[in-house]
């Protein structure tokens, strides 16, 4: 039988910092178990955790604006079991790489499987434990940004306020990555604290992060009064477009979409092209296209590299495809880049 290793952690939200005003204690751990949170400056800090058959690094920063994030790896040969008490801030846990298990001890809130590109987004509540499970044998990377939404509606001049905020992310749920928001959250894992301004540039980027998380959801200003429902379509719709951008080689079905969202598939269909203003299926090809013409001219792939890559099993289909949607083929479309370059 494997071994299971529980342990639970304290608060670490804006709020818990402003209460010590230090770094706190890590957790509670069991026998056998080392927790080690080193100030590398006043606002950074290196996490380490040993286990019995495992580990666990990476680092947390405040930042501005009452914002805490951290970065971290999780490689272990036994199951971890994680608890931590809920806090009221709203929180964004991306798994870059691994998979988690989650839920906590309220009705209807568990447990939810969170594989590589996918975020928990939601307000935890401070009545309420959440758990998280890790699995013996998966390295688990993830992104973790948490922020007091009032704090957040006031200095941002969100439209709504906090009861936007509120309204959006109640409850915890867990959707696609955007491929723009993957990106930015794989550069935060790789900013190396050594360097000078690094800090600066974990939080430029932290920023970016929030904002491509926060935007398709939240009303534009003078939008307060946009009906709930409204915000909920709109989040199946961004939730859509993740999917295709992720599986851009091997695009989702209309049906498999809507299955994953929890939507009737003629209301995606109907809410997709009036919001985007453009089919499922023309969104999925432009992303396989664009993917394609990025291979090709900026990574330097070949013609049939590049249409195995996007999720073609013949290079003639992708270049009949591929022609169709830029008027060129893709040996023409090459020239015409070497020829601009020259």
């Amino acid at each position: 039988m494997s071994v299971v290793v529980r342990f639970r952690s304290v608060d670490l939200s804006p709020a818990m910092f402003g209460r010590m005003g230090t770094w706190p204690e890590m957790s509670l751990a069991p026998a056998g178990m080392v927790h080690r949170l080193t100030p590398l400056a006043p606002a950074v800090a290196k996490l380490r955790s040993e286990y019995p058959g495992g580990r666990a690094q990476g680092y947390l920063c405040r930042l501005g604006h009452g914002i805490v994030a951290s970065v971290g790896c999780s490689d272990s040969e036994a199951h971890i079991l994680n608890s931590v008490d809920g806090n009221d801030m709203l929180s964004f846990n991306l798994v870059i790489s691994g998979q988690l298990i989650i839920g906590s001890n309220q009705a209807g809130h568990g447990p939810m499987p969170v594989n590589a590109g996918q975020v928990v987004t939601g307000i935890t509540d401070s009545r309420r434990i959440y758990f998280a499970q890790m699995f013996a044998g998966v390295s688990v990377r993830t992104v973790r940004v948490v922020c007091d939404p009032d704090r957040l509606a006031e200095e941002f001049h969100i439209a709504g306020g906090s009861a936007a905020i509120r309204q959006c992310f109640g409850g915890l749920r867990v959707s696609a990555i955007s491929a723009r928001s993957q990106r930015v959250a794989q550069e935060l894992l790789e900013i190396d604290f050594d360097r000078p301004l690094a800090l600066l540039r974990f939080e430029a980027k932290t920023l970016e992060l929030m904002c491509e998380l926060l935007e398709p959801l939240l009303p534009a200003s003078g939008a307060s009064s946009r009906p709930v429902v409204k915000l909920k379509e709109h989040r199946q719709v961004q939730d859509a477009r993740a999917l295709l951008e992720l599986r851009y080689d091997n695009p989702p079905t209309i049906a498999e979409l809507a299955s994953k969202i929890g939507v009737n598939q003629s209301k995606l269909m109907r809410e997709f092209k009036a919001e985007v203003g453009c089919t499922i299926a023309e969104y999925a090809l432009r992303q396989r296209m664009e993917k394609a013409r990025e291979l090709l001219t900026k990574e330097g792939l070949g013609i049939a590299q590049v249409a195995y890559r996007v999720g073609y099993q013949h290079h003639s289909s992708f270049t009949s495809a591929f022609s169709d949607y830029f008027g060129c083929t893709p040996t023409a479309l090459l020239a015409n880049e070497t020829s601009d370059a020259a």
